[in-house]
């Protein structure tokens, strides 16, 4: 058997975390295998499949690796996608690495503290996908549970120590996946024809218009966004045919209250949590997708409907910048248009 050279480790926190399971794991792999192997951390804490989907051509495919790890239902079963999302999503990430001749494995790891119905359905899409495409699946769920010693002090990430255990854990089904693995071509029709498939740029797209006061910027001196102050709005219109599924904005101490307005609806979101110390990407979610344009307003409110998540949120101070990244959108992506991160900015 010859090994992969590269893997990517597509996922959220738990595979974000610099002492968690991923490091470890690709030390344990290389030595099985015995050869070294190139790791490509496309890890994006806490957002769940839909913008790791919206995500994968910045993240995974550019990269070009032999091999994807994707870890994204523990932050679903949590809400970071919507449910009606979840299956759609995740068939994007499978269907693109595919086609890229990516192999995709899917990780299942288990959360202490998890509500079982919702576990269960998101358990449900994720296999019904899997199964569609006959690609692999490892599952901790029946093989290793958190507990005390491998944990750090907020119950959910991985100690030094639980991350080598679930590295442990990993390696030889990890393995067995890759020895399993087969030709893919032709893929099997699709199982969901509306899905979130490409990343409307904020920056550059057609898509999204800016009153005057917005400007273009980049958030960590790399992707493309547009800076929104407060007062000002852009507005997002989806090309003919297809629809919004989710905004994917940066969270940190600006962002506040965001008002979105759309079929004559409108809802106040706020961005701003407890974790914006460190400056994130984050996607609001949408109740359903929206096949209109809809308009996000910065504002300077101290109270809204809602968090990204759709859960009521705490009252904060207002803030005075909205940094957008761009919208999820269904429907086959532009052929015609440079990688959205390469736009060159004036």
């Amino acid at each position: 058997m010859t090994p992969p050279r590269s893997i990517a480790y597509l996922g959220n926190s738990l595979t974000v975390q610099k002492a968690g399971y991923r490091p470890a794991l690709n030390q344990r792999l290389e030595q099985h295998w015995q050869a070294p192997l190139q790791q490509v951390n496309a890890g994006l804490g806490g957002v769940g499949s839909l913008a790791c989907a919206c995500l994968l051509d910045l993240l995974v495919l550019r990269h070009r690796p032999d091999l994807c790890l994707i870890e994204c239902s523990a932050a679903d079963m949590r809400g970071a996608t919507p449910a009606a999302q979840i299956g759609p999503s995740f068939e994007t990430i499978v269907r693109e690495l595919l086609l890229a001749a990516v192999e995709p494995v899917l990780l299942h790891l288990p959360w202490r503290c998890s509500e079982p119905a919702q576990r269960a359905s998101t358990l449900t899409a994720y296999q019904c996908v899997a199964d569609h495409y006959a690609i692999s699946s490892v599952s901790l769920w029946d093989r290793w549970m958190p507990h005390d010693g491998a944990l750090l002090a907020d119950g959910s990430h991985l100690t030094r120590l639980g991350g080598e255990e679930v590295a442990e854990a990993i390696t030889p089904l990890l393995d067995a996946a890759w020895r399993r693995r087969q030709p893919r071509l032709p893929l099997p029709q699709p199982l969901h024809l509306r899905r979130p498939q490409w990343l409307a740029a904020a920056a550059s797209d057609p898509q999204i218009s800016a009153t005057a006061g917005c400007r273009r910027s980049r958030f960590r001196l790399s992707l493309p966004m547009l800076e929104v102050p407060a007062g000002e709005a852009v507005v997002i219109t989806p090309p003919p045919g297809e629809a919004l599924t989710g905004v994917l904005v940066v969270a940190d101490n600006d962002a506040g209250v965001v008002e979105l307005s759309s079929r004559g609806k409108c809802e106040r979101v706020q961005i701003r949590d407890q974790w914006c110390d460190q400056p994130r990407l984050q996607m609001i979610l949408l109740d359903s997708a929206i096949s209109g344009a809809m308009q996000l307003r910065m504002t300077n409110h101290h109270v809204a409907d809602r968090d990204c998540r759709d859960q009521s949120p705490p009252e904060m101070a207002p803030g005075t910048l909205l940094r957008l990244i761009g919208a999820a959108c269904t429907g086959a992506p532009p052929t015609s248009r440079k990688p959205w991160w390469q736009e060159q900015l004036p």
